[in-house]
C-alpha cells in the first residue's frame, strides 16, 4: 500500500457580501492498494473496494475536527 497524495483537513474561505463564509474540507488521502486498486479515503477510516483491506493506519489523523464556535 502507499499513499499517492494527502490532503489534511482545513478551512475553505469564501468572500461573501458582507463577510466570510468558511466551510469545513474533511482531509483525504488517494491510496494505492497492494492489490493495485487505486481509490480515495475520507475521513478517519478507508478500506479498499477490491479486497476490503483496512488502511486505517494511513488515514489515521485525516478525520481531524473543524473548530468549535468558541475556537474560532
Amino acid at each position: 500500500m502507499r499513499v499517492v497524495e494527502r490532503l489534511a483537513g482545513h478551512y475553505d474561505v469564501e468572500e461573501v457580501e458582507f463577510g466570510r463564509f468558511y466551510k469545513w474540507v474533511p482531509g483525504s488521502a488517494q491510496i494505492e492498494c497492494d492489490c493495485g486498486q487505486s481509490f480515495t479515503a475520507e475521513g478517519a477510516t478507508g478500506a479498499c473496494p477490491r479486497c476490503g483491506a483496512e488502511q486505517a493506519v494511513v488515514v489515521k489523523g485525516l478525520g481531524d475536527k473543524p473548530l468549535t464556535e468558541e475556537e474560532a
